[in-house]
């Protein structure tokens, strides 16, 4: 199974911001050369949360990565969301998917999409919560080779007994 596009693209941007942070760190006299890289890998880390922002998660771990961008990008007035957010993206990445989780996120989207309304396309936070949603969301395939090879044979003693009635104990010889 290929690994979820969110996860790749999460990693990248993570890496080109920690760049950003060490080349912006560094002490010393102004660079114009330095400067104009750290010019270059901004306007690279844009481009990689506008696909960000375009990228629907196949799994639930690409779906929490999403909100834990969401939570870490809320302005100071939402930011109550942030805590419960953080949480739901933990149990995500454990591999934990629970139905009020996705039905307080719809929410939160939803309230976040319409307090936006539709100035500048939406409310980004709305747009990676939605796709975090649809992530979550999606089903989770279980594949045959971890059922059982056949079914277990029944007693038919048990059976003859009929339903509600109480059969007696099939005989099993001790062995010692």
């Amino acid at each position: 199974m290929p690994i979820d596009p969110v996860i790749l693209l999460a990693e990248e941007i993570r890496e080109l911001e920690k760049q950003i942070h060490a080349a912006i760190k560094h002490e010393g006299a102004y660079d114009r050369d330095g400067m104009e890289a750290v010019n270059r890998k901004v306007e690279r880390l844009r481009i990689l949360y506008a696909d960000l922002l375009e990228t629907s998660p196949t799994s639930a771990l690409g779906a929490g990565e999403l909100i834990r961008f969401a939570a870490d990008r809320l302005p100071f007035a939402q930011g109550r969301y942030a805590g419960h957010l953080t949480r739901i993206a933990e149990r995500l990445a454990a591999g934990q998917r629970q139905q009020a989780d996705l039905i307080w996120l719809r929410a939160v989207a939803e309230a976040l999409g319409e307090e936006s309304g539709a100035a500048r396309g939406g409310n980004r936070t709305a747009r990676l919560l939605a796709l975090a949603v649809k992530g979550m969301a999606l089903p989770v395939v279980v594949w045959r080779a971890a059922m059982p090879r056949h079914a277990p044979r029944r007693d038919p003693r048990i059976l003859l007994a009929g339903p509600g009635e109480i059969a007696p104990a099939p005989f099993v010889p001790r062995r010692f």
